[in-house]
């Protein structure tokens, strides 16, 4: 049996990778657990806890996907002195390398964890030199490169032509992250609002994510009801409806039939059918965020038309699987022009890249008046996945280097 340990916030990558690797292995039956770190700390010293199990159900090999939040499980706290008495290789997620790294005490339990994997992949060029230069030891095994995959179910789009030629009557922009400062969901808000009044369409953004930092989604929401009375709003607002001043007397927009608040409670039904009632609704807040639903609900959603672009505004990414599924269904890129992004979105090529509210509303002007980029973007995105990020490929690197790293070293 091999095991992944992962962080298993719901609705992130890490899930969708574990997502990914779960099918890999299904399709073949090779048997695949996989955990999360807190499985194994009801015992004083998690390590302890996951040696038994190991040794009790025949463990050939055990990937941590994270090399702080999985790797710190290999840390003794006990009085045995315990070493891990199995094989095990790392995954970097992109938050260790680009964020972790940064803490004296974290870099601490990475470098541990190093020098005794059997393999240390990343799924960039990028995040490998980090690696190579921030945990240097010559102990230290090779650093291997692998890109990330699509869903299967996702994959099959690759071939299926998407055309954008006419906008739609509510141009819906989404931003699929989790709610914390390394996402950055703030930082697009006043861009959506400044969109809408140079164009006077109706635009809208949908964040939709699990809440990380529930002080950062404090300060999330405080920014949503300012941006949503803000000046520029009102005057858009006006503007679209010919100078008849609308009711904007309440702090979170206006709704209708059952519609949610611009941030409804993180228990909300999770479901598409309220961000279909959003999206029928005229009056509807134009900055709208709904906790995850089950991600092939959202994968229906992307492969039926109902998003026009994707955003990802993030501080730092490893490789991220929520660009990859947009590019796959031929939703157009706009995507913050960081390492983790600028090794997949080759700007007016394949997606479109911005560092500034300047060029955000460029790229977006771009995208909403040349209807001939946007297809040539989407073709060239297709071609990207088709290329460079096949699930069939993976599973079979995966299948190799897991027989070399547990079976046969």
């Amino acid at each position: 049996m091999y095991m992944i340990i992962s962080p298993s916030i719901f609705s992130t990558g890490n899930l969708t990778t574990l997502s990914r690797f779960e099918s890999h292995f299904s399709r073949s039956d090779v048997d695949l657990k996989y955990f999360s770190p807190e499985d194994f700390s009801k015992h004083k010293c998690p390590l302890y806890s996951l040696n038994r199990f190991a040794k009790a159900n025949q463990v050939v090999g055990v990937v941590l996907i994270h090399a702080f939040k999985s790797g710190r499980i290999l840390e003794c706290k006990c009085k045995y002195n315990c070493e891990p008495r199995f094989k095990y290789g790392i995954i970097f997620g992109g938050t260790d390398l680009n964020v972790d790294v940064n803490d004296p005490l974290k870099l601490k339990v990475m470098k541990m964890c190093l020098l005794n994997s059997k393999f240390n992949l990343c799924f960039t060029q990028s995040l490998k030199e980090k690696c190579e230069a921030l945990l240097k030891d010559p102990r230290m095994k090779k650093t291997v490169v692998y890109p990330q995959a699509v869903d299967y179910s996702l994959f099959k789009y690759v071939d299926i032509p998407r055309s954008v030629a006419v906008l739609p009557k509510s141009v819906v922009f989404v931003l699929p992250c989790s709610i914390r400062p390394v996402k950055d969901p703030l930082l697009v808000l006043e861009w959506i609002a400044k969109l809408r009044l140079k164009f006077l369409i109706d635009i809208r953004l949908l964040i939709i994510g699990p809440v990380v930092d529930k002080s950062y989604f404090q300060t999330f929401t405080e920014k949503i009801d300012s941006v949503l009375m803000s000046p520029t709003a009102l005057e858009c607002y006006i503007a679209m409806q010919d100078g008849h001043r609308p009711n904007l007397n309440r702090k979170s927009g206006l709704r209708e039939r059952g519609e949610p608040k611009a941030y409804p409670s993180l228990d909300f039904p999770k479901d598409t059918d309220v961000i279909k009632r959003w999206m029928s609704n005229e009056n509807g807040n134009f900055i709208q965020y709904i906790p995850p639903i089950d991600p092939q609900k959202f994968y229906s959603l992307m492969r039926n038309d109902v998003f026009f672009s994707f955003i990802n505004s993030s501080v730092s990414e490893g490789m991220s699987s929520a660009i990859l599924e947009a590019m796959a269904v031929g939703i157009p890129v706009l995507a913050r022009g960081i390492a983790g992004n600028t090794s997949v979105i080759k700007h007016r090529k394949n997606g479109l890249l911005f560092g500034s509210e300047r060029q955000f509303l460029h790229v977006c002007e771009l995208l909403l008046s040349n209807s001939f980029l946007r297809e040539s973007i989407i073709r060239s995105a297709k071609s990207t996945i088709k290329k460079h990020h096949s699930p069939q490929k993976e599973a079979e690197f995966y299948f190799d280097l897991f027989e070399q790293t547990f079976m046969l070293c």
